[in-house]
């Protein structure tokens, strides 16, 4: 029998391992011996979301790279990630993105993407401070700005207020701004 933390850690790592293989709760509640309400409950008591929206979520974030990388047929990636039908795969896609595989792939517009979940957030800092970074994927760009340090005990407070300098008294000097009201 699994203690809490084990069997969620556990469940965490197959899901990434079985993203291509058609991964779902069901399968999970059965190799571990717990009935599947059971899992759910606790997979969104310590979670705060549903298993099955993570797991659609992260197996949509897998696809994003074969529409990127590769011209495959968007039917063939749809099998591929466990979808029975294209139009199902579709319907997720745009449901999770606002935007379909066929316009992503097309334009390769910037999208939110929801990294895999760790139990302990070793990005965590003093008084409770929390930073965890979103991860988005986007198409080849290039990047401008000015190296500096920044102490770890005064990164909460220098480091924003070194990029707000940076955009306010220096980015004016760069040439050719692609989009000059984006800050990244």
């Amino acid at each position: 029998m699994f203690r809490p933390f084990d069997l969620l850690e556990n469940v965490l790592i197959d899901i990434e391992k079985g993203i291509k293989k058609g991964i779902n709760s069901e399968f999970l509640a059965e190799k571990y011996e717990f009935s599947e309400r059971h899992l759910r409950r606790l997979f969104r008591f310590a979670f705060k979301q549903p298993i099955s929206r993570y797991i659609r979520s992260r197996i949509l974030a897998a696809s994003l790279e074969d529409l990127l990388k590769t011209d495959e047929n968007i039917m063939d990636i749809a099998l591929e990630y466990g979808f029975g039908y294209e139009q199902s795969y579709i319907r997720a896609f745009k449901r999770e993105f606002n935007i379909t595989p066929g316009e992503f792939r097309k334009n390769g517009r910037v999208v939110k993407v929801k990294p895999p979940l760790h139990l302990f957030d070793e990005n965590r800092l003093a008084d409770g401070v929390l930073f965890g970074p979103d991860f988005v994927m986007v198409p080849k760009f290039h990047i401008i700005g000015k190296p500096g340090i920044v102490p770890f005990v005064e990164s909460v407070s220098l480091a924003p207020k070194m990029a707000k300098d940076f955009w306010h008294n220096e980015r004016s000097l760069v040439k050719a701004i692609t989009d000059p009201n984006v800050y990244i």
